[in-house]
């Protein structure tokens, strides 16, 4: 499976080190590596660094950074669960703060996510403001080539097992219960606009058992009236 490969090169990996670059994406700066290991070397409260990247789409290549000015930050253990975008070609991490992974890496559909919120556990995540990489989208991608239903079901599948892992931590817990709600709500959506009543149905049913707080959510009260 895909993430039992990915998590076995990074369990042979020895260096410090280790960064990350994804078959189908490529690096354009020569000294993307050099920037990246001396900030580490110099900071060692920052757990791991990323950078902006420009965007391969239909043959073209987009002039300027991808990243939006909200996603140019640093994150830590708790800030990293909010409205996060690291673009995971660019991403360098210490080894040493990820020397195992947990049973729960195996199962989800997005190990990228997962990983970035593992290191934020063991230091700050740096975001350096420079470009380093494109990112290719395209059809066959594990994520650009799903469809809406398959990556709102990812998305859900990675956060419950995410939530399991982080099951102690009631701050984190919470944050991430209202992301899988969030999620949910966007599956009723689409659901809504497929004209698909039963799956509706079902998901505004479960959504509201699970979640009886969100019926005074004026969004979604709104929405479902």
């Amino acid at each position: 499976g895909m993430l039992r490969n990915f998590i076995f090169p990074l369990n042979k990996c020895q260096g410090e080190y280790i960064a990350i670059c994804e078959g189908d994406d490529y690096w354009i700066d020569p000294l993307k590596l050099q920037k990246q290991v001396v900030f580490l070397d110099n900071n060692p409260d920052f757990s791991s660094c990323f950078t902006d990247v420009k965007i391969l789409k239909d043959g073209v290549v987009s002039d300027g950074g991808a990243l939006r000015e909200k996603h140019k930050k640093d994150s830590d253990k708790i800030s990293v669960f909010y409205d996060l975008w690291i673009p995971t070609l660019t991403f360098v991490y210490r080894r040493a703060s990820m020397l195992s992974f947990p049973e729960q890496f195996e199962k989800v559909k997005s190990g990228d996510i997962f990983l970035f919120y593992l290191a934020a556990q063991k230091g700050r995540i740096k975001y350096l403001d420079f470009i380093s990489g494109v990112y290719r989208q395209h059809e066959n991608g594990v994520w650009t080539g799903a469809n809406t239903q398959s990556q709102i079901n990812q998305t859900i599948v990675t956060l419950d097992y995410i939530k399991d892992y982080f099951k102690d931590n009631e701050k984190i817990k919470s944050i991430i219960q209202s992301k899988i709600a969030n999620a949910k709500i966007s599956m009723m959506k689409y659901y809504f606009t497929k004209k698909d009543k039963k799956e509706f149905l079902k998901y505004t049913a479960g959504l509201l058992l699970a979640h009886p707080k969100m019926l005074f959510d004026k969004k979604l009260y709104f929405f479902i009236k």
